[in-house]
């Protein structure tokens, strides 16, 4: 299967949803904190205080699974 660039930008989007992605693997993981550092408005969106400065990775992991930031 050939994976389009289409396909890759869709993909981007939908990891940025709380609770699309499920299971992250790794580099999804390093893809949606770097996202999260950059915009203050999907911090919020995925339950970070937007001056947060350090982004867990298992709180990312639970919202990315659940669908809903835990407190």
């Amino acid at each position: 299967m050939q994976v389009t660039s289409q396909l890759l930008e869709f993909y981007k989007i939908k990891l940025l949803e709380p609770g699309w992605a499920g299971e992250l693997i790794p580099d999804e993981l390093a893809y949606i904190k770097s996202e999260l550092r950059k915009s203050p408005t999907l911090r919020r969106k995925w339950g970070f205080r937007p001056s947060l400065r350090r982004l867990s990775g298992d709180r990312i992991q639970a919202v990315a699974r659940n669908g809903f930031p835990t407190q």
